[in-house]
């Protein structure tokens, strides 16, 4: 026996002998995957909106980056780097 439940997802269930009572089967992996697809699109939208508000992109800089490092006069100061990442992942300094 075939269903809808309230998200328009099929329900497939089946009757127990002796009495009315219906056994939902797959119903839980149903809603799970209605609850995965909203949350998904909560977390995009959430994105956009903070991509919008955000600086915008220098098209300059990024075309000279992406020509450094195709000709490979880009460098990288290592401990700079490390500094920095240490300093945004945990919020202190090594200096």
């Amino acid at each position: 026996m075939s269903r809808i439940n309230a998200y328009g997802s099929p329900i497939v269930g089946a009757t127990r002998k002796g009495g009315s009572t219906e056994k939902t089967v797959g119903a839980s992996a149903a809603t799970a995957a209605t609850d995965n697809t909203l949350r998904e699109a909560v977390s995009v939208s959430s994105f956009l909106q903070t991509a919008s508000a955000s600086a915008p992109i220098d098209e300059g800089r990024v075309a000279a980056i992406r020509d450094a490092l195709a000709n490979g006069s880009y460098v990288i100061d290592a401990e700079k780097l490390a500094a920095k990442m240490i300093e945004l992942d945990l919020g202190g300094s090594l200096n």
